[in-house]
């Protein structure tokens, strides 16, 4: 439930309709993290294919009706239109790494590649950014992952969004802490974090 309410919280969206109903839900690329997720809600909900731009990749959708779930999630910081003003939530300390996980499957990502290519030598690097419209958010994320972990992260501002990024040690930390043992997550993500080892 920690990696599902940390997917929401970074890809996922409440609402109210006309008739006064309350849902939830996610649309992302891979169907079959979705159907992990749905399967951990207890929910047989119908998944759709949303096509977008034929420049733009499609995306799947789950969407639940439930004011009872919908009311918990508020409770728990998120809300409609969330992008600017989500709190982040009280995450007991044992469920943290769940959540980053899933925020960071949601809205973020890890580069591998070579630095410095002009040079005689060039270093491999690896590096992990978090993704928000809310600064706030970043910076709780930020006190949290240094709490946990002792490790810093820079922030910048770029195409309307904040970034939290990590450089190569820091991610490192990150891998292994997202890593160990878990039951939900994004296999293209965690395959570039391999890639870099094996290199």
């Amino acid at each position: 439930m920690a990696y599902v309410l940390g997917f929401l919280a970074a890809d996922g969206a409440l609402y109210i309709n006309k008739r006064g109903s309350h849902y939830f839900e996610l649309q992302i690329k891979d169907l079959l993290v979705l159907r992990k997720i749905r399967k951990s809600l207890g929910s047989n909900h119908k998944i759709t294919l949303r096509k977008k731009h034929k420049r733009q990749s499609q995306l799947y959708r789950l969407q639940i009706g439930s004011k009872i779930m919908f009311s918990d999630l508020i409770a728990l910081g998120l809300m409609p239109k969330k992008a600017k003003t989500m709190n982040f939530p009280s995450v007991p300390k044992k469920f943290l790494v769940d959540f980053v996980r899933g925020y960071f499957d949601g809205d973020g990502s890890v580069w591998s590649g070579l630095m410095h290519k002009n040079r005689v030598s060039a270093s491999k690097a690896l590096r992990v950014t978090f993704t928000s419209g809310n600064i706030n958010f970043l910076n709780n994320l930020a006190v949290a992952l240094h709490a946990g972990l002792k490790i810093n992260g820079v922030h910048s501002y770029y195409g309307n969004a904040h970034r939290l990024i990590y450089a190569t040690k820091p991610s490192l930390v990150l891998f292994k802490f997202m890593y160990n043992k878990p039951t939900l997550y994004l296999k293209r993500k965690r395959e570039i974090f391999q890639k870099y080892l094996l290199a």
